[in-house]
């Protein structure tokens, strides 16, 4: 019995909306130079203009020169602490890795001079020494930890850049009453009518 009924009120929708009109020929429509269009007396811009904003592209550029500018020129202003704090640990982290590295490499330098064990810590009972081959590992290991937060720093400052072109992008989205789906109840018939620009 309800898998009639749910049936019944499926065909009635398919069927109704076969038979709705075109509800633009109604509508005064006079298209710009500008490409505007002027609907019910309102001005609305069709997709293909807003496709060719400028906007977007202007704040991936900003927000790849300038650290955070994307954000700024898009007014999105609660963002900004989160993109500080985001280059704050990149900053960060590379100068750690950077501090260590060239710590072991002057460990190694001397090493090699010396031709002898070198003391890398001192504690009050004991001393850690080591020698040319042990320390060139881990000076190895510290730079190619630099050498990743490199690329992962740059990799962070490109999705920051990208997030200020895709919202730029969505601040132009149409979220108006037309793109919503209403009950369209009228000249004997039932259905639904959705109206998408």
């Amino acid at each position: 019995m309800i898998k009639n009924l749910i049936c019944y009120l499926l065909i009635l929708f398919w069927y109704s909306g076969m038979g709705q009109t075109d509800s633009t020929s109604t509508r005064e429509i006079s298209k710009k130079k500008d490409t505007t269009l002027l609907v019910d007396k309102k001005k609305v811009k069709d997709s293909l203009s807003l496709l060719m904003n400028n906007k977007p592209k202007k704040a991936f550029l900003l927000g790849a020169l300038i650290p955070g500018g994307g954000q700024a020129f898009n007014k999105d202003w609660i963002k900004l602490p989160f993109v500080a704090g985001a280059y704050a640990a990149i900053g960060y982290n590379f100068n750690f890795k950077q501090n260590r590295f060239k710590e072991f490499n002057a460990f190694y330098t001397e090493a090699l001079d010396c031709k002898c064990k070198v003391t890398i810590r001192e504690y009050p009972t004991y001393k850690i020494e080591w020698e040319a081959k042990q320390i060139k590992q881990y000076r190895d290991q510290f730079r190619d930890n630099r050498d990743v937060a490199i690329f992962l720093g740059i990799g962070a400052h490109l999705i920051i850049a990208l997030e200020a072109y895709v919202h730029a992008h969505l601040k132009d989205f149409n979220i108006d009453q037309d793109l919503s789906i209403k009950l369209n109840v009228g000249q004997g018939s039932i259905g639904l009518a959705y109206n998408l620009h």
